[in-house]
């Protein structure tokens, strides 16, 4: 071989590589991708012991996503408990532009909501409007475990 067929070699290499990268790198940015993250938050600084679900719901992609519901998932996996969609402060359903955060807080009125008498809450989802559904455990979930 040579030197001339050597550096066309690499340089063909060097394109076949680039053209793949090329090919899946849209793909991959553009592929909706939410973070979701369970936590207790207190209601009140002087009370830290009252606290409340607060559902934080990130977009990790460069794509917009708009959700469709928001709910939680028990143990039994038969059933699902729909939140009431007035925490987000927002009109429902938002729309999430690329790495945009929306935070959801579970008050009260929405915990006495809660339909537990399908068992203990497994997993907190959120559903897309394209269909995608995202969901995520959290060891907070575990306080509606008596509550059936």
């Amino acid at each position: 071989m040579e030197l001339k067929d050597i550096i066309t070699l690499i340089i063909a290499a060097i394109g076949a590589v680039l053209g793949v990268l090329n090919t899946f790198c849209p793909w991959l940015t553009n592929r909706i991708t939410l973070k979701i993250d369970v936590s207790d938050v207190p209601i009140d600084e002087s009370e830290p012991n009252l606290t409340r679900l607060e559902i934080v719901i990130r977009n990790r992609s460069n794509a917009p996503a708009q959700i469709s519901d928001i709910g939680m998932i028990h143990r039994d996996k038969s059933r699902h408990s729909l939140l009431n969609h007035s925490g987000i402060g927002s009109e429902f359903p938002p729309k999430l532009v690329s790495w945009d955060v929306i935070h959801f807080p579970l008050s009260p009125e929405n915990e006495l909501k809660l339909d537990l008498g399908s068992g203990p809450v497994k997993k907190v989802y959120v559903q897309t409007l394209c269909g995608k559904t995202f969901t995520k455990s959290s060891k907070y979930l575990s306080k509606y475990k008596g509550l059936t």
